[in-house]
This record gives structure tokens, C-alpha cells and sequence, in this order.
């Protein structure tokens, strides 16, 4: 299941046009003086060549950035959340997972208050902590996945304090599918 707090179709199809728009924009000059000092005759090369190197740094960012929001998402599959980027990705087990508790961070914006950004933080086996926002600031998590990612949690086996703490984390995730703090 693809969790839905990344970016969305339409912003996808804006970053797409955005990043076409300035790549044309950007190789305009560098195809210009390109040619019109071979015609002249007075082509410059170590200008020529700095030229090409920032229009290579421009598309090489502006690919960056494209194949970023084009490939970041969220998905649960099974009880394992993958977090995808634009070249790695990470997992955490839920199920298997020796901490689970909830955090928050404060995001603020331009001319407005900040935003508290609810996360689940689970620790893996390993020691690395995943954090899972479960609120981008303007949307939240509908409660179909609140719920999967409870029934993710409650997939694994846990004794003692570990199986007290994934209950509560459980239970709060159900209660806020049905009403959210924000």
C-alpha cells in the first residue's frame, strides 16, 4: 500500500514542465555563444567549456531534483515501511521492530505559525531509528492506512514492556483514525 502524504500527481507534472522549461531556457545561451563564435571565428574555449560545465551542473541538478519527486514515496508492504528516494531506499519492520513510540517536529512556513508534524519512530534491530510522519502539515494519513500501519504493528510478537508499548502505539494509531490532534 502507497501511503499518501508525498507529492502529488499534479505536483509531479509541475516539476516535470518546470525542470523542461529551464533546461531549454538554460541550453539557449550555451548553443548561442557556441555558435555564434565558431562562426566568427573567435570561439573561446576555455569560455565555451565553462559554459558547458554550468549547463552540465544545471541538468544534472534539475534531473536530480525531477527524478526525486518522480521517485520519493512511502509504501507499507506487508508490516515493512519502505521509504523510497530518488536513488536508495530504506525499510523498517514494524513487526520486528524493539521500539515504538511517538514524536513530533515542528515545521514552520513562510508568514504563518508552525505546523507540529505528528511521526511514529520505530527503532530497528539494528539501532536505527525510522521516523514515519503520519502529516505533511496540510494533509494527514487517511484512516485506512492509520490502520494498516496499526495491523502492521500488531502482526509481531513482543513480551514485557516492549508488547505494553506497541499496544499503546497500536491504540493511539486506531483512535486517531477516527479523530486526529491537528
Amino acid at each position: 500500500m502507497k501511503l499518501s502524504l508525498r507529492s502529488t500527481t499534479g505536483a509531479k507534472i509541475v516539476v516535470v514542465v518546470f525542470a523542461v522549461v529551464l533546461i531549454c531556457c538554460g541550453s539557449v545561451p550555451v548553443i548561442a555563444i557556441g555558435y555564434t563564435g565558431a562562426r566568427s571565428g573567435d570561439l573561446n574555449p576555455a569560455g565555451a567549456i565553462a559554459g558547458l560545465a554550468a549547463f552540465a551542473l544545471l541538468l544534472a541538478g534539475l534531473i536530480w531534483m525531477a527524478v526525486y519527486i518522480l521517485r520519493s514515496h512511502v509504501r507499507l508492504e506487508g508490516s515493512v515501511v519502505v521509504f523510497q528516494k530518488a536513488f536508495t531506499s530504506r525499510s523498517v519492520d514494524l513487526a520486528t521492530a524493539t521500539a515504538l513510540w511517538f514524536d513530533e517536529r515542528s515545521v514552520s512556513r513562510e508568514n504563518r505559525a508552525a505546523v507540529r508534524i505528528p511521526m511514529l519512530c520505530a527503532r530497528r534491530p539494528d539501532g536505527t531509528v525510522a521516523r514515519l510522519a503520519l502529516s505533511n502539515g496540510s494533509s494527514r494519513l487517511p484512516p485506512d492506512e492509520l490502520n494498516a500501519i496499526a495491523t502492521a504493528i500488531e502482526i509481531g510478537i513482543r513480551e514485557g514492556e516492549l508488547a505494553r508499548q506497541a499496544a499503546a502505539v497500536v491504540h493511539q494509531l486506531r483512535t486517531w483514525s477516527y479523530r486526529l490532534p491537528y
